[in-house]
């Protein structure tokens, strides 16, 4: 046991996917309207809520697994300067990296390929930045 104090039954270090709502599950689930907005929420005061966490989650997660790791304040800047009023077919492309993402393991290929075209992916903005 990891975290005998707070009845944690898996390592930290390697979360299982059905422990925790990792930010491409929620990400597409609030694109598919299966949480209340209220349901997701990214630490900031006030609080983050909804699609805007959710982006933030998706992106956190995978900035983190291309080794480049960001602080919970930032989002692409494409998506900030335009707050959060995407095309149709930009959100389909953050669609696509959920997709992704939901199976790392298996489309890190896919992810890297992903990370080195889409330059809009790695240009963040936020605090501190």
């Amino acid at each position: 046991m990891h975290c005998p104090a707070h009845k944690i039954e898996f390592d930290l270090n390697d979360i299982p996917y059905d422990k925790f709502l990792f930010g491409a599950k929620e990400y597409l689930g609030v694109r598919k309207k299966q949480y209340e907005k209220t349901t997701i929420l990214y630490s900031s005061d006030p609080p983050t809520l909804g699609l805007k966490a959710a982006i933030r989650g998706l992106f956190y997660d995978f900035h983190s697994l291309m080794n480049n790791e960001i602080i919970f304040l930032h989002m692409p800047k494409y998506i900030q300067d335009k707050n959060l009023e995407l095309s149709k077919g930009e959100y389909k492309e953050l669609d696509s990296l959920a997709k992704l993402m939901l199976e790392p393991n298996k489309n890190f290929e896919k992810l890297q390929k992903t990370w080195e075209e889409i330059p809009k992916f790695r240009i963040m903005s936020g605090a501190l930045n």
